[in-house]
């Protein structure tokens, strides 16, 4: 029988779906939206909560940032921004990073040498000698290499999470007037100590700087959120 000349059968057969989930204790499988903030989080879910928490209490109350501004000749000269923070790390000094320019080196002379190039003959001396105060890159310089930090974390409550100053307004003691100004004005009810101020992962200029400001090696670092 040829297959064209069969009668056509159409068949108007809708399908059903369903969709099958295994329940492995999960509280929700959709995504909640958060009404106020407009996040997407899993409810129940402890790292999502968490994350929700941190996002909507920023975005309600804002970042508690504070800006430090430096203003000469009606321009921007420096700039320091500043945030609460509850805890932080001393820092172990290393010697080994650190240079004893604090000590005036006597001038050492080496035995002259000579070097003779045909009939010209020059005479070489060696010396060393200290010079009278360091220039910023050679305080940077001693501050290279890894910072260690003690384990046990101490209470603070002031952060300083960058510094910039403009280059033409550089080295006129900028950075330490804003710190300054940081520690007296900070909190409304008191005045902190040069070494309360904790510095975020500091550069070695900043360590240079942070070191220079509370007088000590043993300065205080946090890690910014």
């Amino acid at each position: 029988m040829n297959p064209e000349a069969r009668p056509g059968k159409v068949l108007n057969k809708k399908r059903s779906y369903a969709q099958f989930y295994l329940e492995l204790g999960q509280s929700d499988f959709l995504l909640h939206t958060c009404t106020t903030c407009a996040m997407k989080y899993a409810k129940g879910d402890v790292e999502d909560e968490k994350l929700h928490s941190t996002f909507h209490k920023n975005y309600t109350h804002g970042i508690p940032f504070k800006v430090y501004l430096y203003i000469s000749s009606q321009r921007i000269a420096g700039c320091l921004v500043a945030e609460p923070i509850r805890k932080a790390y001393k820092i172990i000094p290393c010697l080994t990073n650190r240079s004893s320019g604090s000590t005036r080196l006597k001038e050492a002379v080496s035995k002259p040498t000579k070097l003779q190039f045909g009939d010209v003959c020059f005479q070489r001396e060696v010396s060393k000698r200290s010079p009278a105060g360091r220039s910023s890159t050679d305080s940077n310089m001693n501050f290279t290499g890894a910072m260690l930090c003690e384990e046990e974390a101490v209470r603070a409550v002031c952060g300083i999470r960058a510094i910039w100053v403009s280059p033409s307004n550089r080295r006129k003691g900028i950075p330490i007037y804003l710190l300054d100004v940081v520690r007296r004005s900070f909190c409304d009810d008191s005045v902190l100590e040069h070494s309360q101020l904790a510095f975020s992962q500091p550069t070695s200029a900043g360590r240079a700087l942070a070191s220079s400001f509370a007088g000590t090696d043993s300065f205080l670092v946090y890690k910014s959120a």
